[in-house]
C-alpha cells in the first residue's frame, strides 16, 4: 500500500501546470493524505529535496527528538535520551531541522483488529 500511495502522490504533483512550490506540494500531501488514511496505516517520511514531510496515524509508531539543530525520527525510541510520539493524523514538514509547516488533523488514525490482521495475512499470504 505505501507504495501506491508514494505513486499517487508523484502523479498528483506532476499533474499540476506549474512546478509547485514547497507550501503548494506540502497542500497536496496534506490533502492527499486527509483522503487516504481512512482505513489505512500510513507512516511516512518522506524528503522531496527541499521539506521533509513526516506522518502518522498508528499510535505510539512513530516518535521524534529534537538534537542540535535537528530533528530525528525513529519508529521506536533509541538510546537513553528523552523521545516524544509524534503528533497524531497531522502531516508537519520540517525544512533543515525546522518545522515548517502543519496540515489539517484529519481525525483517521489507524487501530489494529482481528479482521483487520486476517485481512493482511491473508493478502500477503498469496504473494
Amino acid at each position: 500500500d505505501s507504495e501506491r500511495i508514494l505513486l499517487y502522490i508523484i502523479k498528483t504533483i506532476n499533474e499540476e501546470k506549474t512546478d509547485p512550490d514547497a507550501e503548494a506540494r506540502f497542500r497536496i500531501l496534506d490533502r492527499i493524505l486527509c483522503e487516504t488514511t481512512s482505513g489505512n496505516k500510513v507512516n511516512l517520511l518522506v524528503y522531496d529535496g527541499e521539506l521533509l514531510y513526516v506522518h502518522t496515524n498508528y499510535r505510539n509508531s512513530l516518535h521524534q527528538r529534537k538534537e542540535g539543530g535537528g530533528m530525528l525520527f525513529s519508529t521506536r525510541p533509541l538510546g537513553r535520551k528523552e523521545w516524544e510520539p509524534l503528533p497524531m493524523n497531522t502531516l508537519l514538514a520540517f525544512r533543515k531541522g525546522k518545522q515548517e509547516f502543519t496540515g489539517t488533523d484529519h481525525g483517521n488514525e489507524f487501530i489494529d483488529n482481528a479482521s483487520k490482521t486476517r485481512h493482511l495475512y491473508l493478502d500477503y499470504a498469496a504473494l
